[in-house]
């Protein structure tokens, strides 16, 4: 059977979608926090969160998608070569995340998009002719393409912050993808050169970008006014909080009870902590 190792996976998010979404405990245990990977070490979040969804259909899309794509890369690849591919691109999506968001201690997420994109993007290295279909409507656009405009508005949504939506983990997992695709097909490297290179080049740019200028990439769509504004507001909070320290505490409290001890972050530790002594 082609497309076991595929099937498997879908079976055990399936699996794992089921458990998490009628238990919170374990839900708010194996998602990504970045507190809990860098504070705690809890470094497994990094790789059980990509088997975690938020609702059923996150689960539905993230499982069509990976079904198509996946059944195709799995036919291509050795067995050993598709599970590397498959989880280092899980990985590398975590790990992007991670640094962009290494100051949000709070920040989470869940889902397997940061994998199956980089599923998608091996698909367009080894099939770059191919077209990909548009989900009900009959419009196919070609492969390298489409992953093209994908890595564009990942690198978008990151500076916009658009939606509820994982941009920079979409975009670590598909240039992970892509990479070890082209370091286990190197062949195909040398006949698709200018494929790997279309897709590589924005990210590397972006990358560049975010690592010696991160202020125009990752915070320019506030103005000195927002900013003072979101500072004043954050003051307020901290007024509020020191105000009535017992409200704060009981509120803490209830996120314990309600979603275990790995839902709080470093500062509703320290308080909690603090109220201790």
């Amino acid at each position: 059977m082609d497309s076991l190792v595929t099937i498997t996976i879908i079976l055990t998010f399936f699996a794992t979608t089921f458990y998490t979404l009628r238990n919170s405990f374990a839900f708010e245990k194996y998602l990504f926090r970045v507190d809990n990977i860098l504070i705690d070490r809890q470094f497994y979040r990094i790789v059980t969160s990509g088997f975690l969804h938020n609702g059923w259909v996150h689960f539905g899309f993230n499982a069509l998608s990976f079904y198509f794509f996946g059944q195709i890369v799995e036919a291509s690849l050795p067995f050993y070569s598709y599970l590397l591919l498959y989880f280092g691109s899980l990985v590398g999506g975590s790990l992007l995340s991670l640094f962009i968001h290494r100051q949000h201690g709070d920040y989470s997420a869940v889902g397997a998009s940061g994998a199956i994109s980089g599923v998608m993007f091996a698909f367009a290295f080894l099939y770059p002719d191919s077209g990909i279909g548009m989900l009900f409507l009959p419009i196919h656009i070609n492969a390298v393409i489409f992953c093209f405009l994908y890595t564009l508005i990942s690198i978008y949504g990151i500076k916009r912050a658009l939606g509820n939506i994982g941009h920079d983990a979409h975009l670590g997992g598909a240039i992970t993808g892509l990479l070890l695709a082209a370091i286990l097909e190197p062949d195909i490297l040398r006949l698709h050169w200018d494929t790997f290179l279309i897709l590589l080049l924005p990210t590397v740019i972006f990358m560049t970008l975010i690592v010696l200028k991160p202020e125009i990439m990752l915070i320019d769509r506030y103005t000195s006014y927002q900013f003072r504004r979101l500072r004043e507001g954050k003051s307020e909070k901290k007024k509020v909080a020191s105000a009535d320290p017992e409200v704060e505490i009981n509120r803490i409290l209830d996120k314990i009870n309600e979603r275990g001890i790995e839902s709080l972050t470093r500062s509703e530790r320290k308080r909690l902590e603090n109220a201790k002594l």
